[in-house]
């Protein structure tokens, strides 16, 4: 039983690691994500701007 939990704990332990390293890659992707969609509607925003103002 004990040897049962204690590769439990380390199958536990190794995929919390795994985790840690997939947030760790995903932080900047979801920053860059968030600074593209917000170019996308600043450029949507100009292109309305000069269409009202013809």
């Amino acid at each position: 039983m004990k040897k049962e939990l204690t590769a439990v704990k380390n199958k536990i332990q190794k995929l919390k690691d795994k985790k840690a390293l997939i947030d760790e890659e995903l932080e900047p992707l979801f920053i860059r994500e968030e600074e593209l969609e917000n170019e996308e509607i600043i450029a949507i925003c100009r292109k309305t701007i000069s269409r009202l103002r013809t």
